[in-house]
């Protein structure tokens, strides 16, 4: 039995039902399906409530109520206050950058959890002065997180550089798809990203790749799960890359079950969810090299030049390279799972439940 698994065995059960508020001011994309998954893996004796902006809906099955942020920033400070009592609220989840503040900008009056979901400071198209100030914002506001949940050990040192007594709790990230296919190289040339087109996904780096790969190889198709900013979007286009536009349920299912290669491109991260929906559809994949994939079994490049080339040996039948990426893509699958999740919100809650008693 883990420390984890002993702490949670013998810790008391709250006395009673623990209600959550989540907050989060980008409920689409990757957010929202790590809400979603995190709700679905969530132990019993908690109750949920959503305050939310997005271009998403939410699932009504796992939410007691849900209501719209209204849209200035003054009106959603004091809107997230005003739902924390009207609920009787125990526990508000931020959930990404802004949520974080509307949650921790007034005297706090219960605790709050703050998941940043990668931190913005560490983007790198933004300028030197809005990196500055964004972490400057992070570092005023993290005393004020009762615990921070980290998606990686990198996103834990992050946070204690900002606020060296911070309590951190790490939490896997977990598929939010369940198609459980068996991992497999790809039968057809055709390699693909999942995400926001958007600079930390970084299009750009994408778009690079895939003229790499056809400088060696005209046959491979090129695909962008997604849709974002116009202007990149159109660069992705010309590069000859196909842009799928938003995909949910069927949709979605059916681009994820035909055969390719996941590249992972973003330039940072808190740790990729579409990444583990790719290995979950049966995909093996490679990625950049960043910061939060260190140690993580995937195989990493710096370059586009270099993904390509590690690429281009993926699709040839019996290639070294290729049973690499196999085995390091079987090997993080199989360390990311629904059961661990669940035992670290367990623990989670359970430590707020403690502190609430």
């Amino acid at each position: 039995m883990t420390s984890l698994q002993q702490t949670v065995a013998s810790a008391p059960t709250p006395a009673r039902t623990l209600r959550v508020l989540h907050v989060t001011d980008v409920f689409q994309g990757g957010i929202s399906r790590a809400v979603h998954s995190m709700l679905a893996n969530s132990p019993d004796g908690a109750t949920h409530h959503l305050l939310y902006e997005g271009s998403e809906v939410p699932d009504l099955r796992y939410f007691d109520s849900v209501e719209r942020l209204p849209r200035s920033f003054a009106t959603r400070i004091l809107a997230v206050g005003r739902h924390a009592r009207q609920i009787g609220a125990d526990v508000i989840y931020a959930h990404s950058s802004w949520a974080g503040v509307f949650a921790r900008a007034l005297p706090k009056h219960v605790p709050v959890i703050y998941q940043p979901h990668c931190y913005k400071f560490e983007d790198p198209t933004i300028s030197p002065l809005a990196r500055a100030w964004t972490h400057l914002a992070e570092k005023t506001l993290a005393p004020r997180s009762t615990w921070t949940v980290v998606l990686s050990d990198h996103e834990r040192r992050l946070t204690h550089r900002l606020y060296g007594a911070a309590r951190t709790h790490l939490l896997n990230n977990v598929p939010a798809i369940d198609l459980n296919s068996p991992i497999a190289l790809p039968e057809a040339r055709r390699a693909f990203m999942i995400g926001r087109i958007c600079p930390q996904k970084d299009p750009a780096f994408f778009a690079q790749f895939a003229r790499a790969l056809r400088s060696t190889d005209r046959e491979t198709e090129f695909v962008w799960i997604g849709d974002g900013e116009p202007e990149a979007r159109a660069k992705l286009e010309a590069a000859g890359v196909r842009v799928t536009g938003w995909l949910t349920g069927e949709a979605l299912i059916a681009e994820l079950s035909r055969p390719g290669l996941y590249v992972h491109t973003a330039s940072y991260e808190g740790f990729p969810l579409s990444l583990l929906d790719a290995l979950q559809s049966g995909h093996v994949a490679i990625a950049r090299q960043i910061e939060p994939l260190r140690g993580v079994p995937i195989v990493q490049r710096t370059s586009p030049e270099d993904l390509a080339r590690v690429a281009h040996e993926v699709f040839v039948p019996g290639s070294p390279e290729g049973e690499a990426v196999l085995a390091g893509s079987i090997a993080l699958n199989q360390s990311m799972s629904d059961d661990a999740q669940r035992e670290q919100l367990r623990a989670l809650y359970m430590k707020v439940g403690l502190e609430r008693s």
